[in-house]
């Protein structure tokens, strides 16, 4: 989870600075709206010092009520994340709002008020009295410089927001990459129960296949029970053990197989399909000679071209000859991702371990809610020494958990990626806003001289779209950067894919287009008569 952690606690930065910059960009708008009020101010003897403290004195005051509000937020926030974190996810229920997270919150809040004030200090405490009381209210606002830096701030906001939409983006393709592999099983209707065999009852492989014999006969009776099993490892649950292989009548080979154990019935009650020979039957006992069923990748790495069926195999210091009854499909036993390695799996009744089969596989048409406690029930009617096994509703549910770090850390980046969309398209309208109503005199202008509608919509609508595309440009050169350290978390797309970049800076483009439709229709509504005669 460190490298989830370390990118979400990226991910955060990130929607403060795009807030520290939509704020200070209003901020600013306001500053030079001031320039008067300030030059007033500052011939009365106010010092440049006095007026940046009241500057720098409002800007924490407004970063102190917003951290003050996002902290009483918090509180339910931890709630939330508990409730839909993982349980993989390191001392998530011990997570609280400590005293070090508010010292931290304190000392984000006044860096944050100091980050977004800035601009507008420097701005403001830069005039000069008698220049400014000269120049009219709307003269005062028009300045190249604050254009250039209004711009520069929208599209660093721009930029941020697609770093975070590209990582998003990764994500949620990973995640759809994950829940699309072919499981080669059908894990539908099927419950699992671990059980864990007390070593000092259950010490030899007679004593835990006797057990489980007894336990199967009962399950199998049980309500809407098709078939039920027991295996050693589950599909993702990893190998008992590996081996080099060695095959009758060959020179040895230096290739290695996994080897597992189940009982009869384990392949329908997982839904592994039986592709050649047969399954395992009662009759694989360890009087009967010792039998196996191999997989697809173990047919295609020793008997390529030919079938396997009824030849002898053995993995040396791990089984004795065993001849092969059946060919069963590939399941990625390492993992969701991990590649299908040659596998055998023996009857456990020809197993010399006691512990080959501890695992419980039933397939059933009855709820889990009636299954699960009538399954508890017999285990400890037959031993109450037992310990309380763990039941997994579903196999689907075991299935979800090996996705849930990757769903975690993509529903969250998605939240800061989307709050971060939404604060760049707010900062795209409401610099947008202001320039519409500073440029009223200009707009009214042009369409006293004959400017169409469409024209005037073409010139607010024009700067919204450059902005987007020169915060896309620059968020695109952040993402190369920044997405590689996603590396570790991503399944089936490179961190620098095209096409989750093209899509990103799509989805900004659309949002700071829709963000500037309302100015563009403010400005085709100007009454050039009315705007003049206000100047």
């Amino acid at each position: 989870m460190r490298p989830a952690l370390l990118i979400l606690s990226a991910a955060v930065g990130l929607v403060l600075l795009i807030a520290c910059v939509n704020i200070g960009n209003l901020l600013l708008a306001r500053a030079i709206s001031r320039q008067k009020e300030i030059a007033v101010r500052m011939a009365l003897g106010a010092g440049r010092r006095r007026v940046f403290q009241q500057l720098l004195t409002e800007s924490m005051l407004l970063a102190g009520a917003g951290g003050m509000a996002g902290l009483a937020v918090s509180f339910a926030g931890v709630r939330i994340l508990r409730a839909i974190a993982p349980e993989g996810v390191p001392h998530i229920d011990a997570a609280h709002i400590s005293p070090a997270v508010l010292l931290f919150n304190i000392g984000a809040t006044a860096v944050s008020g100091i980050l977004f004030g800035i601009a507008p200090l420097r701005r403001a405490t830069a005039i000069d009295p008698e220049a400014a009381l000269k120049q009219t209210a709307r003269a005062a606002t028009h300045n190249r410089s604050h254009r250039r830096l209004e711009n520069l701030l929208i599209v660093t906001e721009v930029a941020f927001a697609l770093i975070l939409l590209a990582g998003a983006g990764l994500l949620i393709r990973t995640f759809a990459g994950l829940t699309s592999i072919t499981t080669g099983f059908h894990p539908e209707n099927v419950v699992v129960a671990q059980l864990n065999m007390p070593n000092w009852k259950y010490r030899t492989a007679a004593k835990n296949r006797a057990f489980f014999d007894a336990l199967l006969t009962k399950v199998r009776t049980g309500p809407g029970v098709e078939s039920a099993a027991a295996t050693a490892s589950l599909p993702y649950g990893g190998f008992i053990m590996t081996g080099q292989v060695d095959v009758e009548g060959r020179s040895a080979e230096s290739t290695e197989a996994a080897v597992d154990y189940a009982t009869e019935d384990y392949f329908h009650s997982i839904g592994i399909p039986l592709l050649d020979g047969r399954a395992f039957t009662a009759h694989d006992n360890a009087a009967s000679e010792s039998v196996a069923v191999v997989n697809q990748a173990f047919v295609s790495r020793f008997f390529p071209g030919e079938r396997p069926v009824a030849k002898r195999i053995k993995v040396r210091g791990v089984t004795e000859w065993l001849r092969i009854a059946g060919v069963v499909g590939n399941v990625k036993q390492l993992g969701l991702v991990s590649e299908v390695r040659p596998e055998i799996i023996q009857p456990a009744s020809q197993s010399g371990s006691g512990s080959s089969a501890q695992t419980l596989v039933i397939r059933s048409t009855a709820s889990e809610k009636v299954l699960i406690p009538w399954v508890r029930e017999q285990i400890s009617a037959l031993d109450k020494d037992i310990p309380p096994p763990r039941i997994l509703e579903t196999m689907l549910a075991y299935m979800a958990e090996l996705v849930d770090s990757q769903r975690f850390v993509m529903q969250l980046l998605s939240l800061f990626a989307g709050l971060a969309i939404a604060l760049a398209a707010i900062g795209i309208y409401g610099v947008l806003v202001y320039s519409v109503e500073q440029r009223t005199k200009e707009i009214g202008i042009r369409v006293a001289l004959g400017a169409r509608r469409g024209e005037v919509m073409a010139l607010v609508l024009g700067r919204g779209l450059r902005l987007s595309l020169a915060g896309a440009a620059l968020g695109v050169a952040g993402a190369l950067l920044a997405t590689r350290y996603l590396k570790s978390l991503l399944y089936g797309v490179t961190p620098h894919d095209p096409v989750t970049l093209a899509a990103g800076c799509a989805v900004l483009i659309a949002v700071a287009l829709a963000a500037a439709w309302l100015p563009a229709r403010r400005a085709v509504a100007v009454d050039p008569m009315a705007a003049l005669r206000n100047e």
